[in-house]
């Protein structure tokens, strides 16, 4: 079964990284949230991806360099649409409280790569353990030494590498981490490597796909979840309704029942 996992939300309809946007993903079928983990200059961890505010607060600087009372005087959605203009950027604290009744999974993406966020990995996964999240949520990262560190800190937390390139050896090299997950660039993935990968009990999870021919092309591969910003289409595309069921609304996704996937006609095409 190919898990859903809604790409800072659903990104494609709300503006990204907000409670909007998190509460769209939930209302859209998917089966965990991915977004993106930095600390404001008073170590509370907020979830937004840039380094930089510019593009989606149009404010200058750097999230680091504001502390969190600063942060929330910032609109997060009015660059998508005024209507959204009151959306703020939320907290990892925020995220887990407003979802606790939910059994929604979460992937966590420290933005550690280009700013060290000192202590980063101890407060994303102290907040995890506070609310009982720790074994549902998978931490990632392109710093793989960051994961290799959140490794030591917690051995119940899943860990995920990102990566853009072709690794040689993956799984062993995910071993050596202490990776639970591999989350590779969607032009990387190879079915032979995924095959070893299912074999070691690594979960294979490609970025950033929006495409059905990239659906197909992954799920042919083997993967075991999707990272999308259109998180009701590809529900949409893993459970397609049959014709009687469209007049009574749109369906929910059921995770007690195979996906019939590539069996629909026309799944191939764009």
């Amino acid at each position: 079964m190919t898990s859903i996992i809604a790409h800072r939300g659903a990104s494609d309809r709300r503006p990204e990284n907000t409670m909007s946007a998190f509460r769209q993903a939930v209302t859209d079928g998917a089966d965990a949230i991915e977004t993106d983990v930095q600390l404001s200059k008073d170590g509370v961890p907020v979830l937004i991806h840039d380094t930089l505010l510019k593009r989606t607060t149009g404010a200058s600087g750097s999230v680091h360099e504001y502390t969190y009372k600063e942060l929330q005087d910032l609109s997060a959605g009015a660059w998508m649409n005024k209507r959204y203009r009151k959306e703020k950027i939320v907290s990892l604290e925020r995220l887990l409280q407003e979802t606790s009744t939910e059994e929604m999974k979460f992937v966590l993406e420290l933005k550690n790569s280009n700013v060290a966020h000192k202590g980063l990995e101890e407060a994303v996964i102290n907040l995890l353990n506070d609310y009982k999240k720790i074994e549902s949520a998978t931490v990632s990262s392109f710093n793989h030494r960051s994961m290799a560190y959140a490794r030591e800190l917690s051995e119940e937390v899943n860990i995920a590498i990102l990566y853009a390139v072709h690794l040689y050896r993956p799984c062993e090299y995910a071993k050596i981490v202490g990776a639970t997950e591999l989350h590779p660039h969607y032009r990387t993935i190879d079915k032979a490597w995924i095959d070893d990968a299912i074999n070691a009990e690594l979960e294979v999870v490609p970025y950033t796909i929006d495409k059905k021919s990239g659906w197909k092309k992954a799920i042919e591969a083997g993967v075991t979840g999707i990272i999308t910003n259109k998180p009701k289409a590809l529900q949409q595309y893993l459970y397609p309704a049959e014709p009687e069921q469209l007049e009574g609304g749109p369906l929910k996704s059921n995770s007690s029942e195979q996906p019939k996937q590539l069996e629909e006609k026309g799944a191939s095409k764009e």
